[in-house]
């Protein structure tokens, strides 16, 4: 005996479920884009959005320009125009610099040292003139040959020390023209910076961003709706040919 049953909904086609997704998709994108290039316009300039159109795809393709007032011209240009900023020391100029302040720290030192030098050679002769030792004999010209090592010693100590003084001074020196040179930049830039961050600003704002229509998932939950309802419907019938078999069969004794 034939118990009959719902029929079952027809399986949704998954290629044509992807191909309505995606134009879902696509089309969200599109007015997302809409709604978030706008033109924008500032005393210095404006932004503006050209749409261009595939007409081959039908896809579109989005650029954007940046158009300055004569204002906003002239801080773009003075931005990057580096001509009136302080130079940096170096080549000749800081090479002089370093010789002349090596030789009048080399100066000062032997300047300070003169006397004290002067002082020891005639504390020397003394002693030897005192001991008896006869000039330009052996002993005297071994002390007077220890003493010029020793003031030779000074010497080169002083020249070193002069040395790290122009090393260190040449340092600051550049230093400071590097600071200066930084603070100009700073200075020039600064009016261009706050023009790009007021156009920034404006263009930026909150985005919209509308959400596609999850279509692949209400066509599912349709199915998976539609489907339960026929089994309940096929159980639904097939109880009632139970019972009324159970009737039947009550009938004939059975």
């Amino acid at each position: 005996m034939d118990k009959g049953g719902a029929d079952m909904p027809e399986t949704p086609d998954p290629v044509q479920t992807a191909a309505e997704q995606y134009k879902l998709n696509s089309d969200t994108a599109h007015m997302n884009a809409r709604l978030n290039n706008v033109n924008t316009t500032t005393p210095f300039g404006g932004m503006t959005w050209t749409e261009t159109v595939d007409p081959d795809t039908g896809t579109s393709s989005w650029a954007q320009g940046l158009n300055f007032t004569g204002q906003g011209q002239q801080l773009f240009d003075n931005a990057f125009d580096y001509s009136s900023l302080p130079g940096l020391l170096g080549g000749t100029e800081l090479a002089q610099q370093l010789k002349d302040t090596e030789q009048q720290a080399y100066d000062r030192s032997v300047a300070l040292m003169a006397p004290q030098l002067q002082q020891q050679q005639a504390s020397l002769m003394q002693n030897l003139s005192q001991r008896g030792l006869p000039v330009g004999g052996e002993a005297w010209n071994n002390a007077m040959t220890n003493y010029g090592q020793t003031q030779n010693q000074a010497l080169t100590q002083a020249a070193q020390n002069a040395m790290q003084t122009a090393l260190q001074q040449q340092a600051q020196l550049y230093g400071q023209s590097l600071s200066s040179r930084q603070q100009g930049l700073t200075e020039k830039t600064q009016p261009y910076s706050q023009m790009m961050n007021t156009l920034s600003a404006m263009s930026g704002g909150t985005g919209y961003n509308a959400v596609p229509t999850d279509y692949s998932s209400l066509v599912n939950t349709s199915y998976a709706n539609e489907a339960q309802q026929a089994q309940t419907v096929a159980r639904q019938q097939q109880q009632q040919q139970e019972a009324m078999m159970a009737v039947i069969l009550a009938g004939f004794g059975l």
